[in-house]
């Protein structure tokens, strides 16, 4: 899941543009951490980070659109996405008994959940404002294997939280919703062709 364009991998995460400013804090520690090779910037309402592996580099001058390519060996092993959380315990809880993650480190600053070697990192929310801006402003997507069989257990929880049932999309998925406590949006698909 997500797009790989020669060692280059973009992950976007669209935010209101109003509320864009409370996540500068996100963006100056992937700098702080990453250097040079993040680059952050707000552009007709969507947040883009654009993550460079740089073990290896090598750049190509010879492009015919312009610029610079990297080139290397590494391989991108696995895209995490990392959530805000105004309640670590229910988060996990939540991820765990609806959709089968495991938590493989738990504190109440900062805890992984994992199925199938997939991770979805959560943060404790700095304050409820924080909260705020991503209520209803943040989405993920979790490709699957055996969705009829995921989406017979989801179900169980309609009278617990908000969720779209299984229907096929115009883009070849088979897809249910479901928002989970802190008003993530989790779309769960799976190729129409395999699902059915």
């Amino acid at each position: 899941m997500g797009l790989f364009l020669e060692g280059e991998q973009k992950i976007s995460v669209f935010y209101d543009a109003a509320r864009a400013a409370a996540c500068q804090r996100r963006i100056s520690i992937f700098r702080n951490h990453f250097g040079n090779s993040v680059v952050g910037h707000f552009e007709n309402r969507e947040f883009t980070l654009v993550l460079l592996l740089c073990h290896h580099v090598r750049q190509r001058k010879d492009l015919a659109i312009g610029g610079s390519a990297m080139t290397s060996t590494s391989i991108a092993k696995r895209i995490s996405p990392m959530l805000v959380t105004a309640d670590m315990e229910e988060t996990i809880l939540f991820y765990q008994s609806v959709l089968g993650f495991n938590p493989t480190m738990k504190s109440a600053g900062y805890s992984i959940v994992e199925r199938n070697g997939q991770t979805i990192h959560f943060q404790k929310a700095a304050s409820e404002e924080v909260m705020k801006c991503v209520r209803g402003h943040t989405e993920i997507y979790i490709e699957v294997s055996g969705i009829h069989v995921l989406w017979e257990h989801v179900k169980t929880f309609k009278d617990r939280y908000r969720i779209r049932d299984l229907f096929d999309r115009e883009y070849g998925m088979t897809e249910f919703h479901i928002g989970d406590p802190n008003g993530c949006l989790v779309f769960v698909g799976e190729a129409t062709s395999k699902a059915n």
